[in-house]
């Protein structure tokens, strides 16, 4: 396994991919895009379980990991652009593309505008936008950082992405609870600032059109008590294709990747492989689309 790390740069901003290639791999690359609090590195377990199946192409775009700022005015279009000049700089024609949460728009974007460079497209807790009834819970959580409060800051990005009801069960709630407020109050002041910026930018720019969805293979999918990226979100994201699979996983909400991990990655491994996704463990049934079926 050789790995590359490229350094990149778009319209004057700094980012960074990783290629993974694979001696065995006779498919296209998994396009790796990250999430918000996630980078190139969060995707070790997925790697390590990949690597002697196929290539592997992970990318932190502006705004996200290591790499540059990215100002809240700076849309879709433009992280869209920054897929295309990663693949063409490392000579990747096609590929599929795994996303979760804050980057699924832009995968779902990319695969819009490029269909013909997509085989597969995977979109873990998605939505149009962000609803009104979440709007005034995300920007407390700018406010809270901007007056220096990390604890609120903390305190509210958990209960608004971890299900906290005690009457629901969520699988290793109390541990990933605890992970994920120390990884929050452990955020660099770097990583403050593109937190502002990135969820700036989903709070002003427009909601996601989901009219005309690309006709490329979908898996759409999220935890069954998602609070966030709610399922009914994630199932009008999934009837928009022409050719889509939807479900939800269960014991799980929004870190679902976290709660549910070795759900997560048969999800990715049946439909990146197309095997039969039917009857996973940990998933609530599936529901189909396919072209011709109304």
């Amino acid at each position: 396994m050789s790995i590359r790390e490229v350094e990149l740069s778009l319209e004057g901003f700094r980012y960074y991919a990783r290629q993974i290639d694979c001696e065995n791999g006779i498919q296209e690359p998994i396009l790796f895009l990250s999430g918000a609090f996630q980078n190139m590195d969060a995707w070790d377990k997925f790697v390590r379980y990949f690597k002697d199946r196929c290539a592997m192409i992970l990318v932190d775009l502006p705004g996200v990991g290591k790499s540059d700022l990215l100002p809240k005015e700076y849309g879709l279009d433009y992280l869209v652009r920054g897929v295309v000049q990663t693949l063409d700089h490392l000579s990747i024609e096609r590929v599929k593309v795994l996303s979760a949460s804050y980057s699924t728009p832009i995968a779902y974007e990319f695969a819009k505008q490029h269909p013909h460079r997509v085989s597969r497209l995977l979109l873990a807790g998605i939505m149009k936008e962000i609803p009104h009834a979440s709007r005034d819970g995300v920007i407390r959580t700018i406010e809270h950082l901007q007056r220096g409060d990390t604890d609120k800051f903390a305190d509210d990005v958990v209960n608004g992405l971890i299900n906290t009801d005690p009457r629901i069960e969520i699988n290793r709630r109390r541990l990933v609870m605890k992970l994920f407020r120390s990884q929050l109050l452990q955020l660099s002041p770097d990583l403050v600032e593109k937190y502002v910026a990135n969820t700036l930018r989903l709070l002003t720019h427009p909601p996601l059109n989901i009219e005309n969805s690309p006709n490329v293979p979908a898996l759409i999918f999220t935890g069954e008590h998602d609070l966030f990226t709610k399922p009914e979100y994630c199932r009008e994201i999934a009837q928009s294709f022409s050719n889509s699979a939807y479900t939800t996983i269960c014991r799980a909400d929004h870190i679902f990747h976290l709660e549910q991990f070795d759900v997560v990655i048969q999800l990715v491994d049946r439909f990146f492989f197309d095997a039969p996704l039917d009857e996973i463990p940990g998933c609530n049934p599936f529901e189909y689309r396919r072209s011709g079926s109304g």
